[in-house]
């Protein structure tokens, strides 16, 4: 039976009253929290993160954006496949086929933030949800939490997946905190990097002005557009400088630029150099556009024939 429809809408039960992964969910919670916090927007992925994925990418990747509620939860009691919370949800193209051919082997579970207290349901003991104060997500899973499914469209009486039973050891509290930690440390490592970033791009700047350097008769602002261009595309590799590759990739830019410059001011006389606008002068720099060349890593003979234009 078809679960996508043709304007690729599902019906999806996000949670049903009960057992969780999480704790233990009464209806009077999921009926007086459910529609707020599972809210229109509220985006569908494809599998839950890794904790390491959490860390280090908190906000998802679009990668794994499969769907999205299209209007808020609503709490049914009498609906065909048991009560809980029932949204309608948007699937995205690529997830179409997925989803449809999945649909009876998977289901839902909630990503979420909230408050616990310790007791007893149904002859367990474990967290008691008390309050669900914010929705992450609803992803797509191969075990759902507590009863969540994507329904068929003219099979709706499927029993729910089983339910996981609560790690006693934890309770909703307790892992919004984790979750604050984590987010903590995803904050400093982003700062991290952004630090490391800038400390080589300074580096790389000292790089480039120091090759740079060994370049006679470079028009300063030939000399300035380099260092800016190549300071900002530095080589890099396990993290580090490839001063190799950088080296070679400046000598590269330079020799383009000698070249050019050679040629338009005539086999390798170079007019203007730190005069004025309006000097008629020319002075003949071929004998250091050759030594330029050859620092470069040049042959003598192609050095010659470059600083000469030819």
């Amino acid at each position: 039976m078809a679960s996508v429809r043709p304007d690729g809408t599902i019906n999806v039960k996000i949670i049903a009253p009960g057992w969780g992964s999480s704790g233990y969910y009464t209806e009077e919670v999921l009926r007086r929290d459910g529609p707020q916090k599972f809210a229109k927007g509220v985006k569908l992925y494809w599998d839950h993160p890794t904790r390491t994925e959490e860390s280090e990418r908190p906000e998802r990747s679009l990668n794994e954006l499969a769907a999205e509620l299209t209007e808020d939860a609503r709490y049914v009691e009498d609906h065909p496949a048991g009560p809980g919370l029932y949204a309608e949800a948007k699937v995205f193209d690529r997830f179409r086929k997925p989803v449809d051919e999945l649909a009876p082997h998977i289901g839902v579970s909630i990503r979420a933030l909230g408050k616990a207290m310790r007791g007893q349901a149904e002859g367990k003991t474990g967290p008691i949800i008390t309050e669900i104060s914010a929705a992450k997500s609803v992803d797509f899973v191969t075990t759902p939490g507590a009863g969540g499914q994507v329904l068929q469209l003219f099979e709706a009486q499927r029993q729910p997946a089983p339910n996981i039973q609560p790690d006693e050891g934890v309770t909703m509290e307790e892992n919004q905190k984790r979750q604050e930690a984590e987010q903590q440390i995803a904050t400093m490592r982003a700062e991290n990097a952004r630090l490391q970033e800038a400390l080589l791009l300074r580096e790389a700047s000292d790089f480039v002005a120091g090759e740079l350097g060994q370049v006679k008769n470079l028009p300063e602002m030939t000399r300035n557009r380099l260092l800016r261009d190549l300071a900002a595309r530095p080589v890099v590799k396990d993290g580090k400088l490839d001063q190799g590759a950088y080296k070679a990739q400046i000598a590269e830019a330079v020799r383009s630029e000698i070249e050019y410059l050679a040629g338009v001011t005539g086999s390798g006389q170079i007019r203007g150099f730190g005069g004025s606008a309006n000097t008629e002068q020319s002075q003949d720099y071929t004998g250091e556009l050759k030594e330029s060349f050859q620092a470069l890593g040049m042959s003598d003979t192609a050095a010659e024939i470059a600083a000469k234009g030819r």
